[in-house]
């Protein structure tokens, strides 16, 4: 059995990817595993990217598992989409990707 300590869940904030955050938890639970919750906030063309990064920060914050022993985190990260998410994936040994 594959041995999963950590599962990454890139999320667009949309209500269809929380059908694949409710999939991300039972594994989490399941495995026992860490469940990251990531969000990338592209390279900002907007007249204030502050402003646009505290706003996205609190939808991201607001993303919670069900009550239970589950360890959750919360990443908000500026770049390339995918460029991000793989990078995030290799720094925490992320052994399955929930999209």
């Amino acid at each position: 059995m594959l041995s999963i300590r950590t599962i990454l869940h890139p999320t667009d904030l949309s209500d269809f990817s929380k059908y694949a955050f409710e999939l991300a938890c039972a594994l989490a639970r399941d495995h026992r595993a860490r469940l990251i919750v990531a969000h990338v906030l592209a390279e900002s063309m907007t007249s204030d990217p502050a402003e646009e990064y505290v706003e996205v920060k609190e939808k991201l914050n607001q993303i919670q598992a069900p009550p239970g022993k589950m360890r959750l985190e919360h990443r908000l990260l500026v770049g390339d989409p995918v460029e991000e998410i793989c990078q995030l994936a290799r720094e925490t040994r992320t052994r399955l990707i929930v999209m």
